[in-house]
């Protein structure tokens, strides 16, 4: 089963020098942001637990993956990689770049670690939306 985090609105970072993309981010207010990371950490520490157990796990998890390519002339990313990189950038309260959900989910696809980012709209905005769309309010 896939966990639905919320987000709040994606902002997105148009290419740097060099670079043939762009990068959206998915921007999250804190309870949003604290749901994200508990439920990575949940997936880290399940991970590591394994890893103690069995020293062939721990290998195959450090290990490059077919597929998860990294810029030019670096090792691909390891299952390791992805986990930490999206730990680390919510721990360190950073909007979360789609490339790291892109890789997640390739990585987690139809397990429960599987993450669905779905936009949050309050109440609020819905009401104010409502009324404004009543009176045509532009």
């Amino acid at each position: 089963m896939t966990k639905k985090l919320k987000y709040l609105k994606t902002r997105v970072m148009e290419p740097r020098e060099g670079v043939k993309y762009s990068t959206t981010y998915y921007q999250q207010n804190s309870e949003q942001a604290q749901e994200a990371f508990k439920h990575i950490k949940h997936v880290a520490e399940s991970i590591v637990d394994v890893c103690e157990r069995d020293l062939d796990m721990r290998e195959f998890v450090q290990s490059p993956l077919a597929g998860f390519s990294k810029t030019t002339n670096k090792p691909n990313y390891s299952m390791e990689d992805v986990v930490t990189d999206l730990l680390n950038q919510l721990d360190n309260g950073k909007d979360i770049p789609s490339g790291m959900i892109g890789r997640w989910n390739r990585l987690f696809k139809e397990t429960p670690w599987d993450i669905e980012l779905e936009e949050y709209i309050s109440t609020k905005e819905i009401r104010t939306g409502l009324f404004n769309n009543m009176f045509e309010i532009k």
